[in-house]
């Protein structure tokens, strides 16, 4: 039915697995030991894939060069790894999204200004990059705390 094919350790040297690896019917799943790696994984990806979905809508009139795609994948997966690493408690999982999004949007969305584009003024790209960031920071910490139940401690 399933095989376990390894364990994950945080180092070489270390006897501490942090997480066991199964395939089960030709699907990779991971175990995890504590719910912060979990967390953590899953909010990284998270960054990562979405990161990806907005170079694919940046780049939706055009080529985007490298160091702007850079900017925008990197400035989304800090959402995901600042969603796992805050301590901040807020009332609703929701806002702590909207307010990681927010945050960790505005450097990227003052670089966006720069970007020359006929068919955006600065302002909207500024604001554009700061609601997507908001957006994404949402979605990153529904998907991570509802549905992978990886809640914040």
């Amino acid at each position: 039915m399933f095989e376990n094919i390894g364990k994950l350790k945080i180092l070489k040297k270390t006897k501490k697995t942090i997480a066991n690896i199964y395939i089960i019917k030709g699907i990779l799943f991971f175990n995890f030991k504590t719910m912060q790696i979990k967390r953590l994984v899953i909010s990284s990806i998270l960054g990562l894939v979405f990161g990806f979905v907005c170079l694919a809508f940046a780049s939706s009139n055009g080529e985007v060069i490298f160091p702007i795609a850079a900017s925008i994948v990197s400035g989304r997966m800090l959402i995901g790894v600042a969603i796992w690493l805050s301590k901040f408690h807020m009332k609703h999982w929701s806002i702590h999204g909207l307010v990681m999004g927010l945050i960790f949007s505005l450097p990227n969305a003052f670089g966006a200004m720069s970007v020359v584009n006929p068919d955006f003024s600065p302002m909207l790209m500024f604001s554009s990059t700061v609601i997507m960031g908001m957006i994404y920071g949402f979605l990153i910490e529904f998907i991570t705390s509802v549905l992978f139940k990886a809640k914040m401690r």
